[in-house]
Protein backbone atom coordinates (compact mmCIF):
# COMPACT_ATOMS: atom_id res chain seq x y z
CA UNK A 1 0.00 0.00 0.00
CA UNK A 2 1.32 3.37 -0.98
CA UNK A 3 1.30 5.89 1.33
CA UNK A 4 -1.32 8.04 -0.56
CA UNK A 5 -3.56 5.38 -0.04
CA UNK A 6 -2.96 4.53 3.50
CA UNK A 7 -3.39 8.86 4.01
CA UNK A 8 -6.75 8.39 2.11
CA UNK A 9 -8.02 5.26 4.09
CA UNK A 10 -6.98 7.12 7.54
CA UNK A 11 -8.77 10.58 6.49
CA UNK A 12 -11.76 8.04 5.77
CA UNK A 13 -11.73 6.68 8.82
CA UNK A 14 -11.39 10.15 10.45
CA UNK A 15 -14.25 11.31 9.08
CA UNK A 16 -16.21 8.26 8.94
CA UNK A 17 -15.56 8.56 13.34
CA UNK A 18 -16.63 12.55 12.72
CA UNK A 19 -19.76 11.84 11.69
CA UNK A 20 -20.17 8.71 14.02
CA UNK A 21 -19.34 11.40 16.94
CA UNK A 22 -21.62 13.98 15.46
CA UNK A 23 -24.78 11.48 15.21
CA UNK A 24 -24.58 10.07 18.32
CA UNK A 25 -24.22 13.92 19.53
CA UNK A 26 -27.25 14.92 17.98
CA UNK A 27 -29.24 11.79 19.24
CA UNK A 28 -28.12 12.36 22.68
CA UNK A 29 -28.75 16.18 22.91
CA UNK A 30 -32.22 15.09 21.50
CA UNK A 31 -33.02 13.10 24.58
CA UNK A 32 -31.56 15.28 26.82
CA UNK A 33 -34.11 18.11 25.31
CA UNK A 34 -36.66 15.43 25.55
CA UNK A 35 -35.60 14.51 28.82
CA UNK A 36 -35.74 17.58 30.01
CA UNK A 37 -39.52 18.71 28.68
CA UNK A 38 -40.58 15.59 30.35
CA UNK A 39 -39.02 16.59 33.68
CA UNK A 40 -40.77 20.23 33.19
CA UNK A 41 -43.97 18.34 32.30
CA UNK A 42 -43.58 16.04 36.18
CA UNK A 43 -42.99 19.06 37.56
CA UNK A 44 -45.83 20.96 36.58
CA UNK A 45 -47.60 18.35 37.01
CA UNK A 46 -46.51 17.84 40.77
CA UNK A 47 -46.99 21.72 41.27
CA UNK A 48 -50.73 21.05 40.12
CA UNK A 49 -51.44 18.15 42.05
CA UNK A 50 -49.79 19.65 45.12
CA UNK A 51 -52.28 22.78 45.01
CA UNK A 52 -55.26 20.86 44.33
CA UNK A 53 -54.34 18.76 47.66
CA UNK A 54 -53.83 22.16 49.23
CA UNK A 55 -56.76 23.46 47.96
CA UNK A 56 -59.10 20.14 49.30
CA UNK A 57 -57.88 21.02 52.74
CA UNK A 58 -58.91 24.88 52.48
CA UNK A 59 -62.33 23.37 51.13
CA UNK A 60 -62.37 20.82 54.53
CA UNK A 61 -61.38 24.22 56.99
CA UNK A 62 -63.91 26.07 55.87
CA UNK A 63 -66.25 23.92 56.46
CA UNK A 64 -65.37 23.64 59.64
CA UNK A 65 -65.21 27.16 59.76
CA UNK A 66 -69.20 28.02 58.31
CA UNK A 67 -70.48 25.18 60.61
CA UNK A 68 -68.81 26.80 63.70
CA UNK A 69 -69.35 30.47 62.98
CA UNK A 70 -71.69 30.64 59.99
CA UNK A 71 -69.88 33.34 58.22
CA UNK A 72 -70.97 34.67 54.93
CA UNK A 73 -67.37 35.21 54.38
CA UNK A 74 -66.41 31.15 54.88
CA UNK A 75 -69.27 30.63 52.42
CA UNK A 76 -67.94 33.00 49.59
CA UNK A 77 -64.62 31.31 50.41
CA UNK A 78 -65.58 27.93 50.02
CA UNK A 79 -67.20 28.73 46.37
CA UNK A 80 -64.07 30.05 45.16
CA UNK A 81 -62.28 27.62 46.55
CA UNK A 82 -64.37 24.98 44.95
CA UNK A 83 -64.42 26.53 41.57
CA UNK A 84 -60.15 26.99 42.02
CA UNK A 85 -60.06 22.80 42.56
CA UNK A 86 -62.76 22.68 39.05
CA UNK A 87 -59.61 24.27 37.26
CA UNK A 88 -57.01 22.83 38.67
CA UNK A 89 -58.55 19.60 38.62
CA UNK A 90 -59.19 20.32 34.67
CA UNK A 91 -55.99 21.15 34.22
CA UNK A 92 -54.66 18.12 36.03
CA UNK A 93 -56.70 15.94 32.94
CA UNK A 94 -55.65 17.66 30.40
CA UNK A 95 -51.67 17.56 31.33
CA UNK A 96 -51.95 13.99 32.14
CA UNK A 97 -49.54 11.93 30.00
CA UNK A 98 -50.62 9.15 27.21
CA UNK A 99 -49.21 6.20 29.20
CA UNK A 100 -51.49 7.33 32.54
CA UNK A 101 -54.94 7.84 30.12
CA UNK A 102 -56.30 3.97 30.44
CA UNK A 103 -59.74 3.39 31.74
CA UNK A 104 -58.13 2.64 35.03
CA UNK A 105 -56.92 6.10 35.74
CA UNK A 106 -59.91 7.41 33.89
CA UNK A 107 -62.22 5.86 36.37
CA UNK A 108 -60.49 6.75 39.29
CA UNK A 109 -60.44 10.70 38.01
CA UNK A 110 -64.20 10.34 37.37
CA UNK A 111 -64.51 9.00 41.08
CA UNK A 112 -62.64 11.72 42.05
CA UNK A 113 -64.84 14.72 39.96
CA UNK A 114 -67.95 12.99 41.93
CA UNK A 115 -66.81 13.32 45.06
CA UNK A 116 -65.98 17.05 44.42
CA UNK A 117 -69.33 17.66 43.13
CA UNK A 118 -70.94 15.63 46.51
CA UNK A 119 -68.69 17.69 49.01
CA UNK A 120 -70.38 21.06 47.01
CA UNK A 121 -73.82 19.42 47.37
CA UNK A 122 -72.92 18.98 51.25
CA UNK A 123 -71.63 21.59 51.79
CA UNK A 124 -74.99 23.27 50.23
CA UNK A 125 -76.84 20.99 52.60
CA UNK A 126 -74.87 22.17 55.67
CA UNK A 127 -75.78 26.02 55.03
CA UNK A 128 -79.38 25.15 54.45
CA UNK A 129 -78.98 23.09 57.40
CA UNK A 130 -77.62 25.68 59.78
CA UNK A 131 -80.18 28.29 58.21
CA UNK A 132 -82.85 26.38 59.08
CA UNK A 133 -81.04 25.80 62.94
CA UNK A 134 -80.88 29.22 63.10
CA UNK A 135 -84.86 29.79 62.50
CA UNK A 136 -86.23 26.90 64.93
CA UNK A 137 -83.58 28.64 67.48
CA UNK A 138 -85.11 32.51 66.71
CA UNK A 139 -88.40 31.25 66.33
CA UNK A 140 -88.16 29.36 69.54
CA UNK A 141 -86.22 32.06 71.62
CA UNK A 142 -88.86 34.48 69.93
CA UNK A 143 -92.28 32.19 71.26
CA UNK A 144 -90.36 31.87 74.48
CA UNK A 145 -89.73 35.76 75.03
CA UNK A 146 -94.03 36.40 73.45
CA UNK A 147 -95.00 33.67 76.21
CA UNK A 148 -93.04 35.39 79.32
Amino acid sequence: MSLKTQVSLFLAFVVCLLATQLFFARTNQQTLIDSFSAYQVATNSEKLVRELEREVLDLQRHVLVYKSTGSQSSINRFNELISRVDNSFSALTKILPRELTNEENIALLDVMRQHLNDYEDNFANVILSREARDNYFEEGVIASITQE
